[in-house]
């Protein structure tokens, strides 16, 4: 059985009683198929606006399947209810690192003080330094971008480190924070440089 041509089919049906596309996606929210779940997610995504379908949306973040939870996230895209902001913050650990970029961009798209410390809670971890430097410097970039005070004096802390014994490391650590200030650009990352040139 062809699942979207499936579907497709069901929305065509219930397009012509005029019932509501969506009304068949959030009844399938119900369903224990993760690729019935996903598409259905997928579809409802174009209507997250409309309250009761963001709220039908929400519970399959908390889903173990990870595509579930993925599609849930996409679909929510700009949601900023605490549900999705956590989601988000758990997502800066996910296995997949397409995961991983899309929670580093939402969280900057949202602009909370939830992802400012989520953000440099995952920045401060020990898993930082084993990451790929391009999800570091993704990381740098985020924070430098989102600014704050704590932020401020994390990266001012930074650059100002001082070591015998790890020179290169820190040095190369320096480099991709004083990269990430250039790239997040704005008065503040731009001043930060200024301030330790």
């Amino acid at each position: 059985v062809n699942i979207g041509r499936t579907v497709a089919a069901f929305e065509k049906a219930f397009s012509q009683q005029k019932l509501g596309v969506q009304k068949i996606h959030m009844s399938r929210l119900k369903s224990r198929d993760e690729k019935i779940l996903v598409l259905s997610i997928e579809r409802l995504g174009n209507f997250r606006t409309m309250h009761h379908v963001a709220e039908a949306i929400r519970p399959m973040l908390g889903r173990t399947e990870a595509s579930v939870r993925y599609a849930a996230l996409r679909a929510l895209q700009g949601d900023d209810n605490p549900a999705v902001l956590k989601a988000l913050k758990r997502s800066l650990e996910a296995f997949d690192k397409g995961v991983r970029q899309y929670a580093i961009n939402e969280l900057v798209t949202t602009g909370t003080d939830y992802a400012r410390t989520a953000l440099l809670d995952r920045v401060e971890s020990k898993e930082f330094n084993g990451l790929e430097i391009a999800e570091r410097r993704s990381l740098l970039v985020a924070i430098a971008t989102l600014g704050g005070e704590d932020i401020e004096d994390w990266l001012y802390e930074q650059l100002e480190k001082r070591s015998w014994f790890r020179k290169k490391e820190l040095e190369a650590q320096q480099v991709l924070i004083r990269e990430a200030l250039k790239t997040a650009g704005g008065a503040v990352a731009l001043g930060i440089l200024e301030d330790m040139s």
